[in-house]
């Protein structure tokens, strides 16, 4: 996939995140967030809003970033809950464009599996995003090999290099080893003059 077009998935992602919030503050100004919200967890939701118009941000990376504001649980809660209603922050929306994002990148499955642990979000069956994905059609190991096609090594050892970069890419160690082996035998079988 060329970047020119992983760009304009960016942008298009970003641009979705923007309408959200901006329709989130038309819903703002006439909703009773007063009424709902105490000034503390207003400001909390607030910076919640600001936080989700950059990127899609998952509920634990954003109860994590502002507990580190010396704010108290249950007012990051409260204010988090109400994102959550609003439709600012979505856990599923969040592991769609994730999982989309990585296999765009050449990601392993296993490795884009492993980040969502860290959001912990496994408790979301990604196979539902994987499927509707057309580049997860072929195996892992066609996909690595994609990767490695797509890529340029300056290496002397190239099929270190390559080893590398999939394991890079959160590819399993004996995978990585068959696809940077391929690499190596077609590559230097095509380079060497008779």
């Amino acid at each position: 996939m060329s970047t020119k077009h992983n760009n304009f998935n960016a942008c298009a992602v970003n641009n979705a995140a923007a309408r959200r919030v901006q329709d989130l503050h038309i819903m703002h100004d006439t909703s009773c967030v007063s009424d709902t919200l105490s000034s503390e967890q207003r400001i909390l939701f607030d910076k919640i809003v600001r936080l989700a118009s950059y990127r899609e941000r998952s509920s634990y990376e954003v109860r994590q970033r502002l507990l580190k504001e010396d704010c108290t649980a249950h007012d990051v809660s409260a204010a988090l809950e109400y994102a959550c209603i609003c439709g600012i922050i979505d856990d599923t929306r969040f592991v769609e464009m994730l999982v989309k994002s990585r296999l765009s990148q050449g990601r392993a499955i296993d490795g884009i599996k492993r980040e969502l642990r860290q959001h912990h979000l496994e408790h979301i069956d990604i196979d539902q995003f994987i499927d509707n994905e057309s580049s997860v059609a072929c195996s892992e190991e066609q996909r690595a090999q994609r990767l490695l096609e797509s890529q340029h090594f300056y290496a002397k050892n190239k099929r270190q290099a390559a080893f590398r970069k999939l394991i890079a890419s959160g590819y399993s160690h004996d995978i990585a080893y068959r696809v940077s082996k391929w690499y190596e035998d077609t590559h230097t079988s095509s380079n060497t003059c008779l």
